[in-house]
């Protein structure tokens, strides 16, 4: 493990703060989404293809667009990607906004 000196950064913090600063420069508005345990449950047996279908039919009712792949790097997140699109689609009032370019 390296310890960084003064007026050095880990590159993690680097990426951290990209992340930052163009979520202010576009004007990201990320709104909580609680868990849904019983939807969850639904959707643990399920495998990756199935969960990223899942997921595709959900933006698109949504009329959003999967903007990274990273929602569905694994099961996890995708079920908790399905939470969030099914979250915004049910309570269309306090959706998260994400510009698409």
């Amino acid at each position: 493990m390296r310890i960084y000196g003064v007026g050095e950064c880990c590159p993690f913090s680097v990426v951290v703060l990209v992340f930052y600063i163009e979520a202010v420069l576009k004007g990201y508005s990320l709104s909580p989404v609680p868990q849904n345990p019983e939807l969850r449950k639904e959707l643990e047996e399920k495998s990756l293809d199935e969960l990223t279908a899942m997921l595709v039919e959900l933006k698109e009712k949504n009329h959003s667009v999967m903007h990274n792949k990273t929602d569905v790097d694994s099961c996890q997140r995708a079920i908790r990607a399905i939470e969030i699109e099914t979250y915004n689609l049910t309570k269309a009032n306090g959706r998260a906004t994400m510009p698409t370019d």
